[in-house]
């Protein structure tokens, strides 16, 4: 994780380069640790969906989930389905919209410094 505190005690400059952010005319940046916390709700989402189509409310999704990221969203679904029903699916365009449904509303938590960050690069 990035400590974004330690950028702010010196002008902001691109990574390995002695030139002000300022100058710069696109920023890239990771999101899910970097900038937000988006994990909470990610998991909250795929256990929510899990919930609905499956009634699957055991212990130990979460954390399940939380291994199998970087995994596409079609794999994760296959794969917990299939650990705590033991069902087999193929399909997963339903359960993929729905997750992002369940998503959508829930705002992640900024990383420690990412506004102040965000604010000095613009």
């Amino acid at each position: 994780m990035i400590n974004w505190e330690a950028s702010y005690k010196k002008p902001l400059t691109a990574a390995g380069n002695k030139t002000p952010l300022k100058n710069i005319k696109y920023l890239l940046s990771d999101w899910d640790g970097t900038l937000v916390y988006s994990m909470e709700g990610l998991s909250k989402a795929f256990e929510k969906t899990l919930k609905q189509e499956f009634s699957i409310k055991k212990k130990g999704v979460k954390k399940y989930y939380l291994s199998m990221l970087g995994l596409p969203l079609s794999h994760q679904f296959i794969s917990t389905i299939h650990k705590f029903t033991g069902r087999k699916i193929t399909k997963t365009e339903k359960l993929e919209k729905l997750f992002w449904q369940n998503l959508g509303g829930l705002t992640p938590k900024p990383v420690e410094g990412a506004e102040v960050f965000l604010k000095e690069a613009k």
